[in-house]
């Protein structure tokens, strides 16, 4: 599965559909999880690459727990508006105009 670049709501959309997954269950994932060799790379990855954090039987047992409770995927965050842009600097340093001193 490639999950490089999506967010946390599409990689757990991708997790569930048995058109994306292997047409696995999640009992399937699970297992392919807990003992696929191929998955067990992450954390013994050899040369001079950094292992995943934790451990395969976290992973599995992260994913057992998710499942006992409903497998329920996170919203999808929307993006964050656009920062303002910064207020110029003649306005800044203007004074105010009697309109708005009372």
């Amino acid at each position: 599965m490639t999950w490089l670049g999506k967010t946390p709501a599409q990689i757990c959309v991708q997790l569930k559909d048995p058109a994306r997954n292997g047409n696995r269950t999640l009992a399937q994932v699970h297992d392919h999880i807990a003992h696929d060799g191929i998955v067990a790379w992450g954390w013994q990855p050899g040369a001079d690459r950094a292992p995943t954090p934790g451990s395969q039987a976290e992973a599995a047992a992260l994913f057992q727990a998710w499942i006992d409770t409903g497998a329920v995927c996170p919203p999808e965050v929307a993006s964050a508006p656009p920062a303002s842009p910064p207020a110029s600097s003649a306005a800044a340093s203007s004074p105010p105009n009697q309109e708005t001193v009372r």
